[in-house]
């Protein structure tokens, strides 16, 4: 399991780099079109908000967990004993997983709603986003589930003592 996740989270990564690219050239090509040609690119605001940001900022979520990029308020922390230190990674890190399983089943709701829910001719559908995103947390989700289990947590580094 721990070689499929692996190979998720680098799938995820390069679908989120990508995506950041497109939103990066949709973004450019939509203000040269706007204020040069005067002809804007039709849903380009809706594209980027609906589908290719949540996409660049979930996806991208494991990449930043696997890196330590993620904010540590460590002020407090340092002035703890080692022992507590310790434990204190550990409640941590089994809060984090459980925020994320919620925010994960409440994604869900939301992205069977907004699939089953009728849309305007004229209106892009949410739901394709809402289950990008829903794909994001469901992937952290279980990357902190195995790191937890098997106490290869960021969190659990050295090197965040010195943060």
């Amino acid at each position: 399991m721990l070689d499929w996740l692996s190979k998720c989270e680098k799938v995820i990564t390069y679908l989120a780099a990508g995506t950041t690219f497109i939103l990066m050239l949709l973004t450019t090509a939509d203000a040269v079109f706007r204020y040069i040609i005067n002809w804007p690119i039709m849903y380009a605001y809706e594209i980027t908000e609906s589908y290719l940001m949540p996409s660049a900022v979930f996806l991208s979520v494991v990449c930043a967990y696997r890196g330590g990029n993620l904010i540590q308020v460590t002020f407090f922390v340092d002035h703890l004993p080692q022992g507590f230190k310790n434990v204190l990674r550990h409640v941590v890190h089994a809060f984090t997983t459980l925020l994320t399983l919620l925010f994960l089943v409440a994604m869900i709701y939301q992205t069977e709603y907004n699939l089953s829910k009728d849309i305007t001719p004229d209106t892009l559908p949410v739901g394709p986003g809402y289950l990008v995103v829903s794909i994001g947390l469901f992937i952290t989700s279980l990357t902190l589930i195995v790191d937890l289990m098997t106490n290869k947590s960021v969190f659990f580094k050295k090197e965040s003592d010195n943060l």
